[in-house]
């Protein structure tokens, strides 16, 4: 059963950066799958929903098995690997991806990247879609991973505030997939809601 995937688009993200980053995560007993795409897919969806250029997958199994295993030390590799990619992909520097209209008219994407994202997976009916801000600097990738990792692991031991959950609860899930971002202002996690174009 896989525990991380990986699937990326070869024309926005370069070869290079996903075996740097399977080479820091790679460990004994580890199941790990990578898919490589190289052709843009034609999508009808929500923006937002649609696959980033690299999608990071967090499966439950990975939590459930294999950390409870190994402990920490490896949760802290791919830290450092999301860290990394982030950086690589994110802000002024990173790879820029458009929508484009059945017309052919180019849309902006709006508040949220479509060139990365982190999926977990947090039970069969439900996957949680991190997006990341459409303009981030540097210095907040660290602030933003450390918060996503944070979060995730309290959302695995149970020991998410009642606020938080209160705020999951409400949002909104489409096609089994709910989203979250991290709110730099409040310091907080937050669900967004594709349809209405706003957080929670």
């Amino acid at each position: 059963m896989i525990q991380i995937g990986l699937q990326y688009l070869s024309k926005i993200v370069s070869d290079e950066v996903i075996d740097d980053f399977v080479s820091t995560i790679e460990y004994s007993g580890l199941s790990l799958s990578v898919e490589r795409e190289e052709k843009v897919p034609i999508q009808n969806t929500i923006e937002w929903l649609a696959p980033t250029a690299l999608i990071v997958y967090l499966a439950k199994p990975y939590f459930e098995s294999f950390l409870s295993e190994m402990g920490k030390d490896h949760y802290n590799l791919l830290k450092k690997a999301l860290k990394k990619v982030a950086k690589q992909l994110l802000g002024p520097s990173g790879p820029k991806m458009h929508i484009v209209n059945s017309n052919g008219a180019i849309k902006t994407t709006g508040d949220f990247s479509l060139t990365f994202s982190i999926i977990v997976g947090v039970s069969e009916s439900l996957n949680l879609k991190l997006l990341f801000p459409t303009e981030l600097r540097e210095e907040g990738v660290h602030e933003i991973i450390e918060a996503y990792s944070n979060f995730i692991d309290s959302l695995y031991t149970g020991d998410l505030k009642e606020e938080l959950i209160q705020k999951l609860s409400a949002g909104r899930v489409l096609g089994r997939t709910m989203l979250v971002t991290y709110n730099q202002k409040s310091k907080e996690i937050e669900p967004v809601d594709p349809i209405t174009r706003k957080r929670s």
